[in-house]
């Protein structure tokens, strides 16, 4: 099955559902957006250095979004696309819960909503030969659950991954909501579309509204995403 491509969607009332975006929202951006008919628009929880200029969700974001009556969907990243990140399990999975957490009560971020959290890489599998890094993505994640539980459970946890890692997070109980990346590539990925394992499946990037985008749709039946609204 051929991945999507984002560039193809970039038209009126394409019928695309989210995108997602490592730039700050403007009002031109949203409103084109809101004319492609997203509704849910994703950014990114991050560090104060984060890894891109423009990367981490702004509070003046906020009521650009909002106000074109469109959701907001986060993702922590800061280097998730790293094996570095998951060998250092213990610590990189308490310092991004506690700042994620942090983010969300700066923002204002609604209880029940998700927080997602990237692994943006091949890491999860079992195959001769190859390195992967299964043990401290689950490592990672429980440290991530252990915070969350500790902070009275007001996030759901969701993964942004390959078909294998949300598997894998999934079955172990560590996630609640899968976001399917698009590199099909990646260990699961074709096996999690054709079993219709994910709730966000990701397109491939492209140029839209002046941008880098991905574009995403959601699993038919599936609504709840863990998506919020700040009006």
């Amino acid at each position: 099955m051929a991945a999507k491509k984002s560039k193809d969607y970039c038209r009126i009332a394409s019928g695309v559902q989210m995108v997602d975006t490592s730039f700050q929202a403007t009002d031109s951006f949203v409103d084109h957006m809101k004319d492609v008919g997203v509704s849910i628009v994703a950014r990114y929880y991050d560090y104060e250095n984060e890894t891109l200029p423009g990367k981490r969700l702004r509070e003046y974001e906020i009521p650009i979004i909002s106000k074109a009556g469109m959701s907001i969907l986060v993702v922590f990243q800061h280097n998730n696309n790293k094996s570095e990140t998951f060998e250092d399990w213990k610590n990189r999975g308490l310092n991004d819960a506690e700042r994620a957490l942090k983010m969300a009560t700066e923002l204002r971020q609604p209880s029940g909503s998700a927080i997602y959290f990237g692994v943006d890489g091949d890491f999860v599998g079992s195959i001769p030969g190859i390195k992967f890094y299964t043990k401290e993505v689950v490592g990672y994640f429980s440290e991530i659950n252990k915070v969350f539980e500790a902070d009275g459970g007001k996030y759901r946890i969701g993964a942004y991954g390959s078909g294998e890692a949300l598997r894998v997070l999934k079955t172990s109980d560590l996630i609640t909501l899968r976001w399917l990346s698009h590199s099909h590539g990646f260990v699961g990925s074709k096996d999690a579309l054709a079993a219709d394992r994910y709730e966000i499946e990701q397109y491939l990037p492209g140029q839209c509204g002046g941008r880098s985008v991905d574009f995403n749709s959601l699993r038919d039946g599936v609504s709840d995403v863990g998506q919020f609204k700040l009006i």
